[in-house]
């Protein structure tokens, strides 16, 4: 949550300088941490608990933090766009994960095989790691699903609802906290518009 910015030469201390220092303000800083601990366990939390971010806990703390006014008031907020931050720099990093949600920017669902997506997203000159195969594709796209899902893309895997039960990928857009609402009205025409897969309609079943 910090981004540590490089120190000039004009105000770079020794070791033992700045040890000096801090015991110098050492009981303050004690002191405003424990005020700080007294006002959060004091402090009931205006927070939806049905939707809180991984450690849990952790977040609730900064959004008590939040109603005391500490650190300008918006480290609950922070956080949420840290967990984002963290997951865009997992699919940048993610040849899969990176092709699915270019493949969505110009659809706002898609419905289809493994077999049928890796097909979509190959191109004519996949890079030398790309899944060779279907199962390895599903199993890619599993792994990056929880990052892609705080990127706005929800992954599902499910079955036709045909006698034949055919696994299905569903592929599908979804507006995240710092989506405006230009794009989320341009999603709605998108569902209007573009068919998730033109094979099929949208209980998966092929025409």
């Amino acid at each position: 949550m910090i981004d540590l910015e490089p120190i000039d030469r004009g105000s770079r201390l020794s070791e033992t300088a700045l040890g000096t220092q801090f015991e110098h303000v050492k009981p303050a800083i004690l002191g405003a941490i424990l005020d700080l601990v007294v006002g959060v366990m004091g402090t009931p939390s205006s927070t939806d608990q049905t939707k809180l971010p991984r450690m849990a806990d952790f977040a609730l703390v900064l959004a008590a933090l939040d109603e005391l006014d500490a650190m300008d008031g918006s480290l609950f907020e922070t956080y949420l766009e840290q967990e984002t931050r963290i997951a865009e720099t997992v699919v940048d990093s993610d040849n899969v994960a990176d092709a699915v949600r270019s493949f969505l920017t110009m659809r706002a669902n898609w419905i289809g095989t493994a077999t049928e997506l890796l097909e979509e997203l190959s191109g004519s000159s996949p890079p030398k790691d790309w899944p060779k195969n279907p199962q390895v594709l599903s199993g890619r796209l599993k792994r990056a699903a929880p990052s892609l899902g705080k990127v706005g893309i929800d992954v599902t895997f499910d079955r036709e609802a045909s006698t034949q039960r055919t696994r299905l990928i569903k592929l599908a857009r979804h507006e995240t906290a710092s989506s405006s609402s230009s794009q989320s009205c341009s999603d709605a025409n998108l569902d209007d518009e573009l068919p998730s897969n033109p094979k099929r309609d949208v209980l998966g079943v092929d025409f």
